[in-house]
């Protein structure tokens, strides 16, 4: 079986790609056999996966899922870093944790 991980597809400049890009490429790398259904005009309307396939799928989802709010929360700490910058410099005027609380 393949191990397959989001950051086996992205490169440094970009956040991870969304789950439905994680899952697609996966299908791309297995050989399965799926069982599709279809209403009464013969679109189809859903696909069966094994339950085994689905584990592995919903596995690498929460890895996804982690490693995107791992992403969110570096971002965020850069973002704050750089106010704090910009605060010292004297180009953005602080705010004191009165205002703050009171902002919530």
């Amino acid at each position: 079986m393949i191990d397959i991980h989001a950051n086996d597809f992205t490169d440094s400049d970009s956040d991870s790609f969304s789950p439905e890009i994680i899952i697609y490429l996966y299908f791309k790398t297995i050989d399965m056999s799926f069982q599709y259904t279809y209403d009464a005009k013969g679109k189809p309307v859903g696909v069966f996966v094994p339950i085994n396939e689905w584990d592995i799928i919903t596995a690498e989802l929460k890895k996804n899922k982690a490693h995107t709010q791992k992403n969110k929360i570096l971002k965020s700490v850069e973002k704050g870093i750089r106010e704090v910058n910009q605060i010292e410099k004297g180009k953005v005027k602080s705010v004191s944790l009165k205002q703050l609380l009171d902002a919530l």
